[in-house]
């Protein structure tokens, strides 16, 4: 090796080490835009140093970022970005909480928010499945992405970052089962234009969410799909079930309320389904669901016996841990013609809850023969409130005998 050619090796050796640094580790407000401007993915943590998650956080990244840096060809670069130095930044990209990750694809400025767990191995693989292995560790595998296009059924809805594109001749079967959440648009709207990228953004997020698609369909060049489903102005956004139309989504379009509107609905579908009660179900089944309150049957389910009813609404994290215990408790009473096992949706009986003065969710009361009576407050295991309904139970029982 001559003089030169080992000069040049040095000289290229060094541009890598700095790129690393630069690259690789602590980012200014600089290194940001310019990575964001470049060919380059960026994944990266925005922390405070004296906020303990961050602190628990930093060996597993610190393993992310040796783990793509000893891959050469990758093109993802692992950041992290100290709020505490670089306030403008962090408010620029909206950092609410420490830590938070987000993902930055190339020459894109909207990053994506990553929501599950921090380990190792999830964070790869939640890198693997958003950019792909090509982008992850630069092998090309071109014969097999052509082959999967070229297997492309023609009434499938092409997908990108988890948005579906619909048209006339595929949007029916494929809303006709799960739940969607569709945007009909027109290109021309300049309400449409506004929300575009918050709708692409919204897609991102639940693109590996299996219980929900999201997508668009043009009306300028699906007019009969569109005629089919009443749209009368630009963006109608719809919540559709197994082919249905069961809501219309009026509020606003941020990308938070789209995604709390979506975790709602999903919550009540699951809700229902988990809590539908037919009241000729044979008893030989083994599980059954609370039965489900409204404005109108209230009256009559309270109005005999003992009823014990949860008050919940979709978007309650105490509600969630709840759930799978009210249901296990619904099945251990069904056979017990004494008691009814009840639940109501707060945030579709918003006036139901208000005068029966609920005022926190869960609350669980119990009421007798039209009567409220009593709260449950105590620890909300199966064993803890099945031990209380049982003793409500028997001491109505012992109130009848001794009459």
């Amino acid at each position: 090796m001559d003089s030169l050619t080992a000069l040049l090796v040095l000289i290229w050796a060094l541009i890598l080490s700095q790129l690393t640094a630069t690259f690789g580790r602590q980012l200014t407000h600089e290194d940001f835009d310019d990575i964001l401007a470049s060919k380059y993915y960026l994944f990266v943590k925005f922390y405070a140093p004296n906020c303990g998650h961050c602190q628990k956080l930093a060996p597993v990244w610190d393993k992310l970022e040796a783990k793509l840096l000893s891959t050469s060809d990758s093109l993802v670069i692992i950041g992290k970005v100290d709020c505490t130095e670089e306030r403008d930044l962090c408010s620029r990209e909206g950092v609410m909480g420490f830590p938070t990750l987000k993902l930055y694809k190339s020459r894109e400025s909207n990053g994506v928010e990553y929501e599950g767990d921090k380990s190792l191995l999830n964070l790869e693989t939640y890198l693997r499945t958003q950019l792909g292995n090509t982008i992850v560790d630069g092998v090309t595998d071109l014969a097999s992405d052509e082959s999967a296009e070229s297997h492309e059924s023609p009434d499938t809805p092409k997908s990108f970052n988890g948005l579906y594109e619909l048209t006339d001749e595929n949007i029916d079967k494929f809303l006709s089962k799960g739940q969607h959440f569709v945007k009909f648009y027109a290109p021309w709207c300049g309400h449409c234009q506004r929300l575009a990228p918050t709708w692409d953004q919204l897609a991102q997020s639940f693109e590996y969410d299996t219980s929900v698609k999201i997508s668009k369909i043009d009306c300028t060049t699906s007019g009969m799909s569109c005629k089919n489903y009443d749209i009368k102005g630009y963006p109608t956004l719809l919540w559709i079930v197994d082919g249905k139309v069961v809501d219309r989504y009026t509020g606003s379009r941020t990308h938070e309320d789209l995604k709390h509107f979506i975790t709602e609905k999903k919550d009540i579908e699951n809700e229902n389904t988990e809590q539908t009660v037919t009241l000729n179900l044979s008893l030989d089944n083994e599980d059954y669901g609370p039965l489900i309150i409204n404005e109108d049957n209230f009256g009559k389910i309270i109005k005999k016996d003992i009823t014990f009813i949860k008050y919940w609404v979709p978007w309650c994290s105490h509600c969630k841990q709840l759930r799978p215990v009210w249901h296990q408790l619904s099945t251990k009473m069904f056979a017990n013609n004494a008691i009814t096992i009840a639940s109501v949706d707060c945030s579709q009986h918003e006036s139901l809850c208000n005068k029966q003065q609920v005022e926190g969710y869960p609350t669980l009361f119990v009421y007798k023969d039209n009567q409220k009576i009593t709260e449950y407050d105590g620890i909300r295991d199966l064993e803890h409130i099945y031990d209380f309904v049982s003793d409500i139970v028997a001491n109505n029982l012992l109130e009848k005998d001794e009459l």
